[in-house]
């Protein structure tokens, strides 16, 4: 996840990005917050884990994205809009659901590491994706689990090496 990509943002500007920079901040919380419980010997369940989920889920999907589109492929899918007489389709981003399903994900994760994703983020499973993004998550729903979780489905995107693919 500390490989530098290169991105054009347009014909004369060109920009370099790497994946830990923007998940490091996460995973730093997640760490601290672990620290904290051991040393002290306060229960894991005492302590603010909102920080960290909230900041790991989306950087996992996001990671997800990326790697996705690094092997070639798109993240884009269409759907037809509602109501239109022309046959018209919107662009969309896929969902989260969609990028874990899709064949490049397939072809790159493990059967185990697949069903972690679900089990983690899908409706199907814990849905913590869902419940952070739209705010669904009060206080007393964020847990080290969770943090756990998430922070374990960060880990097996962390073991593939990210080459860009022509």
């Amino acid at each position: 996840m500390g490989k530098k990509f290169l991105q054009k943002l347009n014909d004369e500007n060109d920009e370099y990005y790497n994946f830990i920079s923007v998940i490091a901040p996460s995973l730093y919380s997640f760490l601290y917050q672990v620290e904290i419980c051991v040393l002290s010997n306060i229960g894991f369940d005492k302590l603010n884990w909102i920080l960290c989920i909230d900041s790991m889920t989306l950087k996992f999907e996001g990671a997800l994205r990326s790697f996705i589109k690094l092997q070639g492929s798109s993240t884009l899918t269409t759907k037809q809009k509602k109501r239109s007489k022309t046959n018209d389709t919107d662009i969309r981003e896929q969902t989260l659901d969609e990028l874990i399903n899709s064949k490049i994900i397939k072809s790159n994760f493990s059967d185990n590491e697949i069903a972690l994703f679900k089990m983690v983020f899908t409706e199907n499973g814990a849905n913590i994706r869902n419940n952070v993004a739209h705010g669904f998550y009060h206080y007393e729903n964020y847990s080290f689990s969770k943090a756990l979780k998430v922070f374990l489905c960060i880990m097996r995107l962390g073991k593939y090496k990210m080459i860009k693919k022509s």
